[in-house]
């Protein structure tokens, strides 16, 4: 695969974040920061296209995401103004 998006999400507060359907299928929703907005809109050149989706949990105590941005597992993202 040549082609790929990455960026960071969390899911939101919301019950409704991960569905189940009657049919057997699963629908999520994610919160994208401002920050990572460009990295997320290839989503929408491949809309037509099956997706192999890979996640994984950044850990609590890994700080490799951008300044602007404070991780919290359960509230999602909160953007500061100016970095830390």
């Amino acid at each position: 695969m040549g082609e790929r998006a990455e960026f960071i999400a969390s899911f939101p507060g919301t019950q409704s974040a991960i569905s189940f359907h009657g049919s057997g299928g699963m629908r999520i929703q994610l919160d994208i920061p401002e920050n990572q907005i460009g990295e997320a809109a290839k989503l929408l050149m491949w809309r037509e296209q099956l997706l192999n989706i890979v996640v994984s949990p950044i850990p609590k105590e890994q700080d490799n995401v951008d300044d602007s941005v404070i991780w919290d597992m359960v509230g999602g993202f909160e953007l500061l103004e100016g970095g830390r």
